[in-house]
């Protein structure tokens, strides 16, 4: 959420828009303290308050932010990010007060954990009460608008009473002028006469994705007509990727090739999704609306096929370029490949952003109903 966060406030103050960030859980530093954020050409203010810092956060709800007039834009990311066993009872109430009366928006990342989802039964009634806690900040502030990424997120909260508006998630990665790669720099050795295709993960693999279904399915089309696969992970993959690794290379040996590319800089990033053939995605269907790595994926002109397609299915289609795993190997078994087009730019959604705040603005937002 940082990085989105600092990309979408430099867009603003692109267009003469002054723009300050205040991260109040900042675990990135120790000490509470006032800079300056570089995003490309922009200079960003920066209030960064130090994750326990309870005095310096209450002094900025209560004295710094409720004298500027301007609307303030509450990136909601989901109870963990700020309390480390996801229940900050205080907090929310501690803005609606400071908050109330003034214009707020609100973008939902993340509502609370899924407690319809198999969990042990701890985190299911912590998901309840997170979801609840959410409704009464809500009732509270009385947000002028509130944006969501996910269609699922949006079905919800209307269900609830709360008109919330679709703003489409833009990648963490920024398009640059690409010098590309090669598959021969992935140092893979491939038997004489094969094409290689080089497939992507990008970011956390899921904890519970088993990826033998797919691979089996997959690589034995592959080797009919001489294709080698070639699956790379790259970035922050998480806990889950070795022991993926480890399963994959026991029951495919050089049938299929791994490759651990790790964390790289975004424009190596870049460089590196120009040769994917596709992406894979090993979250649930309507998760992945509020990917940042797989919007990253899209927006770059890389289709990505989801691998878990039941978690929210019944949400619709969530963005152009994502494929379900069975319409992905229907367009396969007649020899087509998926083709992607490069999602809309950073600016796009900005422009979007600030168009909804302004028409938010003349009818500040009421819920349809209270609960």
């Amino acid at each position: 959420m940082g990085d989105y966060t600092r990309r979408l406030a430099a867009a603003v103050a692109r267009q003469d828009i002054p723009v300050e960030i205040v991260a109040t859980h900042d675990t990135e530093v120790k000490i509470t303290q006032e800079c300056e954020l570089q995003e490309g050409e922009e200079r960003i203010p920066c209030l960064r308050i130090a994750f326990r810092d309870s005095g310096a956060r209450e002094k900025a709800l209560r004295y710094r932010i409720p004298k500027k007039e301007e609307i303030w834009s509450f990136q909601f990311s989901g109870f963990y990010a700020y309390h480390p066993k996801g229940w900050p009872y205080t907090f929310h109430s501690q803005i609606a007060r400071h908050l109330k009366n003034k214009p707020l928006h609100i973008m939902c990342h993340e509502i609370g954990l899924n407690p319809y989802a198999a969990m042990p039964l701890k985190r299911k009634i912590l998901g309840i009460l997170q979801r609840k806690e959410f409704l009464r900040f809500l009732r509270q502030s009385t947000p002028l608008l509130i944006h969501t990424h996910t269609p699922y997120y949006r079905s919800w909260l209307e269900n609830l009473g709360w008109e919330a508006s679709l703003l489409q998630l833009f990648g963490n990665i920024p398009r640059f002028p690409s010098n590309g790669w090669t598959v021969q720099q992935l140092n893979v050795e491939q038997k004489k006469g094969e094409v290689g295709w080089v497939v992507g993960v990008f970011g956390t693999v899921h904890p519970d994705w088993n990826p033998l279904p797919f691979f089996d399915r997959i690589l034995p089309i592959l080797e009919s007509r001489r294709i080698h696969l070639i699956l790379t992970f790259i970035g922050r993959s998480g806990s889950h990727l070795p022991q993926c690794v480890t399963q994959l290379q026991n029951a495919y040996g050089d049938r299929l090739s791994t490759v651990v590319l790790g964390e790289q800089p975004p424009k190596r990033i870049a460089d590196f999704f120009s040769i994917l053939r596709f992406g894979l995605s090993t979250n649930g269907w309507g998760l992945n609306a509020k990917s940042g790595t797989v919007a990253a994926m899209l927006d770059h002109g890389v289709p990505v096929v989801v691998l878990q397609n039941t978690l929210y299915a019944s949400y619709g289609e969530v963005r152009e370029g994502l494929i379900r795993e069975e319409s992905f190997f229907s367009d396969l078994e007649k020899a087509r490949v998926a083709v992607a087009k490069q999602g809309p730019c950073l600016q796009l959604v900005a422009d979007q952003f600030l168009e909804d705040l302004r028409e938010a603005a003349a009818k500040p937002l009421t819920p349809k109903r209270r609960l």
